[in-house]
C-alpha cells in the first residue's frame, strides 16, 4: 500500500528514511508475527526502515496502518487544511 509522509520539508526530499518499531509501542493489541523475532529466549519487535522517495512509500498492509494510525504517514499526498480549529 503506498503512503505519504506528512508535513512539507520531507516530502520535497528526494530521499527521507523512518525507522519504526510497531511491536514496541503497540499495546494490548496481536501483532502480526513478522513484527517480531525470536532472540534466543527473548521475543524482540523488529525495526522497519522506511524509505520515502519524495514524500512516497510502498509498505505492506499492516505497516501502512500502523503508520497512517500514528499519524506518521497519511493515505494521501493531498494537502488538506489541519481540523485543530
Amino acid at each position: 500500500m503506498k503512503v505519504y509522509i506528512s508535513g512539507d520539508k520531507p516530502r520535497a526530499q528526494a530521499s527521507f528514511f523512518m525507522s519504526v518499531a510497531p511491536a514496541a509501542t503497540v499495546r494490548n493489541q496481536e501483532v502480526p508475527e513478522h513484527w517480531v523475532q525470536q532472540e534466543g529466549d527473548k521475543i524482540v519487535p523488529v525495526q522497519f526502515n522506511i524509505e520515502f522517495k519524495y514524500g512516497e512509500a510502498e509498505v505492506e498492509d499492516t505497516l501502512a496502518r500502523y503508520l497512517i494510525d500514528q499519524g506518521l504517514a497519511k493515505k494521501t499526498n493531498l494537502l488538506l487544511p489541519n481540523r485543530d480549529f
